[in-house]
Order: structure tokens, then C-alpha cells, then sequence
């Protein structure tokens, strides 16, 4: 196989693959996108919930601060703790949020308040708090919520219907609110709450234990959505198709551009000799014009007209001032035009 054979190749094979990986590529992110089930709706009675069910699609915690919050939650170290695990954390710290006072929460405080030994006067928080867990829960069926209340040291937990079931689910605590108190969230007092990270460290242990006791455990959280290895190679293929096209644009461009200077240059070498000769040329050609006339003289012939020898004369001179200043291959043409135009013989007249 010649040179060229294997150049013209591996141009082939190189344009297969960039075709194939930007195909890929395109097809990466399109399918997702069209066989991705749907999301959750969002649309619940209650706008706290409806917010922090936008803020779970693809996160473990969300955090709907406010700028009189009475505690704080590093979000980031929440979210490495919890890890794939499917609990969902959803805190309020805004003042203006799980009030008791909103319409849509008075029948939940009700039925808190209905329950045998309950105290009423945590019902204004218990209330917002499970009916929010619950709407989150109901649009993340398979996982277990937590709620923080806006008020340090007030938070709840439930689990979706879909998330597996304890055995012994008569127990007067929920296994989710029995996971959360396990995880220290109950027994300290309550002023001092004010960094709520230290519960989602006991949360994670707790949970890993609570677990055991069901059958069968629960799966982890795709946190990244469906077809996340499709998405992640489509990315890093499309990256590497696009580096390698970019790179051959360059360098093809680069290539053409130093050709097209080559080219320029080459053609101006060759104009200036082409100029320069045909100059020289008619340099010659007047002075053998003088030297006739001389001689013609001496012979007593006729001597060359001299207005035609002053018009070469002149010619060649005005021609070799211009050769001294052009730079163009465009000049260079035109002296070599003129100096050719004056050569020719017809514009010779008879002697």
C-alpha cells in the first residue's frame, strides 16, 4: 500500500469517527430526554411542599432559607453524608413558612390534635410538618423524608408508600420517626439546635441500622436521573469528538492559510524576475537603438526616429523607478505589461 493509500485511510477512518461519536453523542442526550419517565407534578395543596419537591429531583437535601433563620445546615456536607441513600431532607428556615396560621394546614393540626395524649401545643408544628412530609413523600414514594420546622429542634420524618414496610407497623412510632429519633434529633434540648448538620450525622447511622430490620432493604437513589452511564459517556464522547474537530479545523485551517502565503509569495518571486528581465530587456533594446543611430550616422543611413528612441527612453526609465518601489504582485504585472507593450515590434516604425 502506498503513502497515499494509507493517508487517504486514515482520513476515512478518522471522519468514521468523529461521524460515529458525534452520532453517539447526539443520541446520549436525546434519549434520555424521550424515554426518561415523567417527573413528579409538583401540584399539592401545599406551595412548602411544592417547593421543596422541585428542589429533590436530583438532590438528597434542600434548604428554603430566609434572612432571620434561627438555624443553619451546611447543605453540601448533608448531601455527602446521605451519599445515594434514598432519604430525602427538606428544611424550612424562613419564618414565613409551615405557619399554622395557613388554611391549608388546619386540618392537619386537627387531626394532631385528635390523637390520644397529644400535646396541643406542639400540634402548630407537628401539623405543618407531617402534612408537608407527607405531599413530598407522596410524589418520592420510594424513599424516607425528613422536614425541618423553621423553629430550632422541631422536625419529622415519614416514608413514601412504596418504601419498604416494618413488619410490626402497629408500634406507636412510625419506623422513619423512630429512625429520626434514634438519630439524636429528640432528646437534646432544643435552644441549642442551631447547626442541624450534627442530625443528619446521626440520621445516616441510624438509618443503616433501622434498614436491617426490613425485607427487603431499600434500593439506593439514582440522584443523577435514568440512562445516567448513557449521559456521562455521551458527555465525555461529544467532549472528545469536539476536541478532535476543533483540532483538525485548525490545523487544516492553519495548513491552508500557510499554503495560500506560500502561494502569494511564490507568485510575487516570479513576477518580480518576470518584471525585471522584461526591464532589462528593454534596457537593451534602447541602447542598441543608440548604437544604430551612431553608426547610422557614421554610414550616412538613415538614424532610427528619434522621438521613438526618446519614448523607450523614457519609458524604461520611468519603469525602473517603479520596479525600485513596487511590492505587489499586481505592480510587478503592470511593469512587465508596459515594458513588453513597448517592445513590440510593430510599435518599431521603419528606418
Amino acid at each position: 500500500m502506498t503513502g497515499e493509500a494509507r493517508s487517504r485511510g486514515l482520513r476515512w477512518l478518522i471522519g468514521i469517527l468523529l461521524v460515529g461519536g458525534a452520532l453517539f453523542s447526539i443520541a446520549g442526550v436525546l434519549i434520555p430526554l424521550l424515554a426518561a419517565p415523567d417527573e413528579p407534578s409538583s401540584t399539592t395543596s401545599i406551595p412548602e411542599a411544592d417547593r421543596a419537591i422541585d428542589g429533590l429531583r436530583e438532590r438528597s437535601v434542600y434548604v428554603e432559607s430566609g434572612d432571620r433563620a434561627e438555624w443553619q445546615l451546611d447543605v453540601s456536607a448533608a448531601r455527602e453524608l446521605i451519599g445515594d441513600r434514598p432519604i430525602l431532607v427538606a428544611g424550612f428556615a424562613g419564618k414565613d413558612t409551615l405557619q399554622a396560621e395557613a388554611p391549608y394546614f388546619r386540618d392537619a393540626i386537627a387531626e394532631v390534635q385528635r390523637r390520644p395524649g397529644a400535646l396541643g401545643d406542639l400540634a402548630e408544628y407537628d401539623g405543618p410538618m407531617e402534612a408537608t412530609c407527607e405531599a413530598i413523600a407522596g410524589e418520592y414514594p420510594d424513599t424516607m423524608v425528613v422536614v425541618l420546622h423553621p423553629r430550632p429542634g422541631f422536625e419529622t420524618a415519614c416514608a413514601g408508600p412504596e418504601f419498604p414496610a416494618h413488619g410490626s407497623e402497629d408500634e406507636p412510632v412510625s419506623w422513619a420517626e423512630g429512625v429520626l429519633a434514634s438519630a439524636g434529633g429528640a432528646g437534646a434540648p432544643r435552644a441549642d439546635r442551631t447547626d442541624r448538620l450534627p442530625l443528619i450525622d446521626g440520621l445516616v447511622p441510624a438509618y443503616e441500622t433501622g434498614i436491617e430490620r426490613l425485607d427487603p432493604p431499600p434500593g439506593d437513589r439514582d440522584l443523577a436521573g435514568p440512562f445516567r452511564t448513557l449521559r456521562i459517556s455521551a458527555y465525555v464522547v461529544g467532549g472528545v469528538v469536539a476536541a478532535a474537530a476543533l483540532f483538525l479545523l485548525l490545523r487544516y485551517g492553519i495548513i491552508a492559510s500557510g499554503t495560500s502565503v506560500r502561494e502569494r509569495r511564490r507568485d510575487r518571486r516570479s513576477a518580480r524576475v518576470s518584471a525585471r528581465a522584461d526591464v532589462h530587456a528593454l534596457a537593451d533594446r534602447v541602447l542598441a537603438l543608440e548604437r544604430e543611430q551612431a553608426e547610422r550616422l557614421l554610414s550616412e543611413e538613415a538614424a532610427p526616429d528619434a522621438a521613438y528612441v526618446l519614448r523607450l527612453a523614457e519609458g524604461y526609465l520611468d519603469l525602473a523607478r517603479r520596479i525600485e518601489t513596487a511590492e505587489t504582485t499586481g505592480q510587478y504585472a503592470e511593469i512587465s505589461r508596459q515594458a513588453r507593450r513597448l517592445l513590440e515590434p510593430d510599435a518599431t516604425p521603419a528606418g
